[in-house]
């Protein structure tokens, strides 16, 4: 396999290689450190996970593969993987193991493992694996690079129209008077920067996603289990709500702060105690009524300085509950 034809896709990468033996780990790194920008290293499944966490706290990232080995002491590669897969579901792995028994191999594939390579590894397997990995790391990151640019866009033209519609509805308001004769004064201009005036169907789908949030808060209070699931699917639908809150300029703290709270619940581990999560499911059940009576305030008025003196007590339970996740989170 050609060195230019791999290190064109791994020379951006940042890894994780998991591996108790030491000469094996030594050597291989300093084989993987010719192909990838920074390599992390790790002697158990335990320093593994502690590693992956200090990396995404440090650089509010993730790395783009993690490589390890299977049977390992403390904590072995697949219960690894399956603690890393709760922070991030679609991180990429390469597992090495020295068996070929079924149930490993199992495992791997449940875990959407993307490759297993069984020891003792050859040279010319492993650079194939890396190069069919790395490349399609690569054009998965162009891919939603892509997204975000096109999301991106998609909001700017969105707050366009919403500025065109309300200057069309101040328009209608001024029917009686002759186009030629209509001005838009100050006030006028300052009414349109503002953006306040809220499209019902962005209301609609907003009080729809609080509905669909508190129907799964209902169904989850019936189970003792934990809840992770339930915090990614409810990370996904805040983030929306914020996104789609994002769209008015006047709205950008709240939506922000509820944009970081959903990732927040998508990506961070989250509490296993069963008393931290109950609190934590009432104080994010009264933090959803709230959000739902602020809404229907400015849903009353189309008017969002109506509303504005809400927005302290909204955001100041987004950082309650922030603070209560990081200081109980496992």
């Amino acid at each position: 396999m050609d060195f230019k034809l791999i290190y064109e896709y791994t020379r951006n990468m940042n890894i994780l290689y998991v591996e108790d033996d030491t000469q094996m780990r030594e050597s291989t790194t300093e084989l993987f450190e010719s192909y990838f920008k920074k390599v992390d290293t790790a002697k158990n499944g335990v320093v593994g996970v502690e590693r992956y966490l200090e990396y995404y706290e440090h650089s509010d990232s993730y790395y783009d593969l993690v490589i390890a080995d299977i049977n390992m002491p403390k904590k072995n590669g697949l219960d690894m993987i399956r603690q890393i897969q709760i922070l991030r579901k679609h991180q990429p792995f390469i597992i090495i193991s020295a068996y070929t028994e079924p149930e490993y191999l199992l495992d791997a594939i449940h875990l959407d493992v993307a490759s297993f390579l069984i020891k003792p590894i050859q040279l010319e397997n492993l650079l194939e694996e890396l190069y069919k990995i790395a490349k399609a790391i690569a054009e998965q990151a162009a891919v939603e690079e892509q997204y975000n640019m096109l999301e991106n866009d998609y909001i700017a033209l969105q707050r366009k129209n919403h500025t065109l519609l309300q200057e069309i509805n101040t328009l209608k308001n001024k029917k009686d008077t002759p186009i030629e004769n209509i001005t838009i004064n100050e006030e006028d201009v300052n009414l349109l920067h503002k953006d306040d005036y809220f499209i019902a169907d962005d209301l609609e789908q907003m009080t729809g996603i609080i509905q669909i949030i508190k129907s799964m808060l209902t169904e989850s209070s019936k189970e003792e289990n934990h809840c992770d699931t339930l915090c990614k699917t409810t990370g996904e639908y805040l983030e929306h709500y914020g996104h789609t809150l994002s769209y008015y300029e006047v709205f950008e703290n709240i939506s922000q702060k509820i944009i970081e709270l959903g990732e927040l619940f998508r990506y961070e581990i989250s509490p296993k105690n069963h008393h931290i999560v109950e609190q934590l499911r009432e104080m994010f059940e009264n933090f959803l009524k709230k959000l739902l009576r602020w809404q229907l305030q400015f849903s009353a008025t189309m008017m969002p300085d109506s509303v504005q003196n809400f927005d302290h007590v909204l955001i100041n339970d987004i950082v309650v509950m922030v603070e209560f996740w990081n200081s109980n989170k496992e």
